[in-house]
C-alpha cells in the first residue's frame, strides 16, 4: 500500500501546464441532408424508404410477411412481442424484426441515434434477424458534433449509434452482411 500511496503523490505532485481547448471548427456538410443521409446509409448497405407514418404498417407487411415474430417500439406499427411477455431473455433470439424509433440521424455517417426511452431491450437492435428504424426527416443533423450536442447526458444514460446492418470483412477480405447481427437495417424515413 505504502508503493501505491508513493506513486499516487508523485502522480499529484507533477505541476501541468494549463492548455486551452482547441477550437473545433463548424463542418458544413455539402450535400443536402437528405441526400447525404441516404448515400451515406445505402453506402452502410442499408434501405432507406421515404414514407408518411401511416404508410410503415403496410409496407412492413408488404417487405417482411414471412417473419412471425416482430417487437415494435413504435406508435402505430403492430407487434406481436413485448418484453413483458418473455420469460427468458435467450428468446430474444427468435425475434425476426425489431421496429424501433430513432431521435435523430446523421449526415456525413448515416449513424441514427437511439436512446434508452425507445429501447425497452438494449440489446434488441443487436439481436433481431431484421431491423427497422423510423426516423423523422426533420430530425436530420449536418456531422457529428451537431449530433453530440443534442445527446442529453446524463439525462439519457443509455443510448446507441446505429448505422447500417452488422457487417465483417475480416472472412477471406469480403464483407459479410448479417455476421454479428441483424442481416438487414431499412430505415423509413417520414
Amino acid at each position: 500500500m505504502a508503493d501505491k500511496e508513493k506513486i499516487i503523490g508523485r502522480i499529484r505532485a507533477i505541476q501541468l501546464q494549463e492548455k486551452e481547448l482547441p477550437s473545433i471548427p463548424v463542418f458544413q456538410f455539402d450535400a443536402g441532408l437528405k441526400a447525404g443521409f441516404k448515400a451515406a446509409l445505402e453506402l452502410a448497405k442499408a434501405t432507406v424508404i421515404e414514407t408518411e407514418a401511416e404508410q410503415i404498417p403496410v409496407l412492413i407487411e408488404k417487405q417482411y410477411q414471412q417473419l412471425k415474430n416482430i417487437y415494435s417500439g413504435v406508435s402505430g406499427v403492430p407487434g406481436n412481442i413485448r418484453p413483458e411477455t418473455l420469460s427468458d431473455k435467450m428468446i430474444l433470439n427468435e425475434i425476426d424484426l425489431a421496429v424501433l424509433q430513432a431521435d435523430f440521424g446523421v449526415c456525413e455517417n448515416g449513424a441514427m441515434w437511439i436512446n434508452q426511452k425507445h429501447l425497452e431491450i438494449p440489446a434488441l437492435p443487436f439481436i433481431c434477424k431484421y431491423l427497422v428504424i423510423v426516423l423523422e426527416q426533420s430530425s436530420l443533423v449536418s456531422n457529428m458534433h451537431e449530433a453530440y450536442q443534442r445527446i442529453k447526458l446524463p439525462v439519457e444514460s443509455f443510448g446507441l449509434f446505429i448505422a447500417g446492418p452488422s457487417k465483417t470483412a475480416d472472412i477471406e477480405q469480403s464483407v459479410v452482411i448479417g455476421a454479428h447481427g441483424p442481416i438487414g437495417l431499412t430505415v423509413f424515413l417520414i
